[in-house]
This record gives structure tokens, sequence and C-alpha cells, in this order.
């Protein structure tokens, strides 16, 4: 039995490795472009709390966002967003603000692509104790739904963000 199981993990672990080298060596990294359906002005369609979402055009291989929303208690959060072009493909890099601009954190959070499609973009983190994933996907001309995952205490939770061009 133990000889089966280590075969199954070796098997495994070739198998993800493969899968690594393959997507890594035949596929160039995207380009801001690819996202540029991104750009304009999107906010909530819960209505409370209020929630909006600005993307600039792609200029110079980068796309610039803010957002405003409110937190639980009904205080401003502000986020100041950069997609842009790396080596490694598209980086999400997000600053995060409470009212009077006082940064939440002293380095913005870093985030790479891992899947980038016509109507899809996702983002992960991959360091720090409790990683996040941000995604955002078309779901009409003028719809777009954006999620938030995170892992905390050993749980995944996520949401999602329907948002419609404001």
């Amino acid at each position: 039995m133990k000889r089966v199981w280590i075969g199954i993990s070796c098997a495994g672990m070739v198998g993800c490795l493969w899968a690594v080298a393959a997507a890594g060596s035949s596929e160039s990294p995207a380009k801001i472009d690819s996202v540029a359906w991104l750009a304009g002005t999107w906010v909530g369609e819960t209505g409370s709390p209020p929630y909006s979402e600005t993307w600039g055009k792609a200029i110079n291989g980068g796309m610039l966002g803010m957002c405003h929303m409110t937190d639980k208690k009904g205080a401003p959060f502000y986020e100041l967003i950069l997609i842009e072009e790396t080596p490694k493909g598209l980086a999400y890099r997000i600053m995060h603000y409470t009212d009077g601009m006082k940064a939440k954190h002293a380095e913005p959070k870093v985030m790479q692509a891992i899947e980038v499609g016509a109507d899809r973009i996702v983002f992960m983190e991959s360091e720090g104790e409790n990683p996040a994933r941000i995604s955002y996907r078309k779901a009409g001309a003028d719809r777009v739904v954006a999620r938030v995952e995170h892992v905390r205490n050993g749980k995944a939770t996520g949401f999602d963000i329907p948002l419609r061009r404001g």
C-alpha cells in the first residue's frame, strides 16, 4: 500500500511540474490590452453599502484603477489599484486607505495573473499567511462581476461584487 501511495504522489508531482513547464514555455506574457474591457466606471448593483470602481484606459503597459466604498461600520474605505505588464505577465498592485487617505499597509499587495481570457482575469497573491484571489469577469455588455476570495484561519471565504456601468 505504501509503494502505491508513493507512486501516485510521484506521478502527481511530475504531472504538475510538466503542466507548469508547458504553460510557461509556450505562451508569452499577457498584455494590458487583454483587460482593456475593464476601463470605465462601474457601480455596485446592490446599492448598500455604496460601491464604485473606476478604471482608466490602458496606457504604456498599465491601467490605473480606484475604488470607493464604506466598511462595515460605514466609514469610507478606498483602494488605489494598478494592473501592469511585467516579465511574468500581468500584475495587480493594490493599496488600501481609510478616511484622510491613511494607508492601511506600507507597501502595495501584489498579485500575479493566473488566468487571462477574453472576458475574465484572475489574480492570485502568492505571499502572506492569508492569500487572496481577485477576479473580474464580464457578465454582459454593461455588467462585470468582481470576486474577492481569501483564506482565513484555514478556511476559504469569498464574495461577489456585481457591477454595472455607471
